[in-house]
């Protein structure tokens, strides 16, 4: 039963493991890749040439080898965005092109780009992006809607001693030292466009700045509208993983009881089939009393004037305590009546309980297991038989673990520890 929301795999270079674009060709595509040690981290290219530094065509020829058209192309097409930096990098002289988005939580993703392998693209992202000086001094001077060379922001002298040079690009034999970038901030993240260059091709000139402004305006919409939908993939990811994270079920459902989402814990209860399963997508009980709270608890929570929650329990086949289950109603962003069911597996042990009792209250290893014990009902006289003492040394052990965790009474002990909130761990 495959009751989560499926995410549509993104087609870009990423995605499907390898660079589509073409390889870029040129004096400065060999110039530092030729002796690289890493030869995985970089797409081959061909020998060097001796000839002059490569420069980007005036904005006529720039126009027409990426003209209008194949950007906008570029925003709802996932090959053509796919195929854009090398079609970008090849057209203003460049080695390699990378469009890339920094998320509101500051992560790195590379939405596209060229030359360079995922390999290299995900060490990247996921280490040096945050060190990298280029990308700093584009978010420092984003929204100009122009591309600035950062030779001027970052001079080649204070480029090479920096540590994303010698500790990312040094040891794979890079000589990458010349980019200019077009960037853009907005409220769901920052977005940067960079061509880079290496030594031998030299930095990018104003010709070369103004042939690429003509696109300018262009790249800025298509950067801000594939950043966005990047920005929304990975909040609902980050939300995703934070449900699945909690030790409790959590299932969405819409009024009619259909299953809008279950977490990796609702999923399981789901697929067991005991008390509640799923029936032609909506959420069901086996036995007809809970089936009947169940519709009216959801009713409740979504309806269209004064939603309310409830609690309920949902009995169980098996013969196990019965399912008590919270439902929230659930409005927000959607602008559309849901509801929110929360419980837990009463049978299913939460096995960090007593590590988390030892970190907050003080407790020996044994005091947190006899406190655990407590909260689920347990008595001295119960608790000694499974620890093998005599009840009056388990008597001994509530009174410290009653003073340490501020509590007069066993039913205080019970309650403090049953109110810790569960941990998926």
């Amino acid at each position: 039963m495959n009751t989560r929301p499926k995410m549509t795999a993104r087609r870009g270079p990423a995605a499907r493991g390898a660079v589509r674009a073409p390889v870029i060709s040129g004096p400065d595509s060999a110039g530092a890749r030729g002796a690289s040690p890493i030869p995985a981290l970089h797409a081959p290219a061909p020998a060097p040439d001796a000839g002059p530094p490569c420069r980007a065509p005036g904005p006529e020829a720039l126009d027409e080898a990426l003209n209008v058209e194949a950007l906008y192309e570029a925003i709802f097409d996932d090959d053509s965005f796919a195929a854009l930096p090398a079609r970008l990098a090849r057209s203003a002289g460049a080695r390699a092109a990378i469009i890339q988005w920094r998320h509101v939580d500051f992560s790195w993703e590379a939405l596209a780009y060229s030359h360079h392998t995922p390999a290299f693209m995900n060490l990247y992202v996921n280490t040096y992006a945050a060190i990298d000086p280029w990308t700093h001094a584009s978010l420092a001077g984003a929204n100009t809607g122009r591309f600035v060379s950062l030779d001027r922001h970052v001079s080649q002298a204070a480029f090479e001693e920096s540590p994303f040079q010698k500790t990312f690009l040094a040891p794979l034999r890079d000589d990458t030292v010349h980019c200019a970038s077009l960037a853009l901030k907005t409220l769901c993240g920052d977005g940067v466009i960079r061509l880079t260059r290496g030594r031998r091709a030299g930095a990018f000139a104003p010709a070369d700045l103004q042939a690429l402004d003509v696109l300018a305006p262009h790249l800025t919409r298509l950067l801000r509208v594939r950043g966005e939908l990047a920005a929304h993939r990975h909040g609902a990811l980050v939300a995703r993983d934070t449900l699945d994270t909690l030790g409790i079920a959590t299932i969405v459902v819409r009024g009619d009881g259909r299953m809008v989402h279950a977490n990796l814990v609702g999923e399981a209860i789901l697929r067991r089939r005991d008390g509640l399963s799923l029936a032609d997508g909506a959420v069901a009980c086996a036995d007809i009393g809970s089936e009947q709270r169940l519709t009216a608890a959801i009713g409740a929570a979504t309806a269209a004037n004064h939603p309310t929650g409830s609690a309920i329990a949902i009995e169980r086949g098996s013969g196990q305590a019965p399912y008590l289950i919270d439902l929230t109603p659930m409005g927000g962003r959607f602008r559309r009546s849901m509801a929110l069911l929360t419980f837990r597996d009463p049978a299913v042990a939460d096995r960090s309980l007593g590590a988390r009792l030892q970190s907050l209250f003080g407790l020996t290893r044994g005091e947190a297991a006899i406190a655990v014990d407590l909260s689920r009902g347990l008595s001295p006289c119960g608790i000694a038989p499974k620890r093998g003492v005599k009840p009056g040394t388990v008597k001994s052990q509530i009174a410290s673990l009653a003073a340490k965790m501020g509590c007069a009474r066993q039913s205080e002990i019970a309650a403090l520890v049953a109110a810790l909130p569960p941990s998926g761990v």
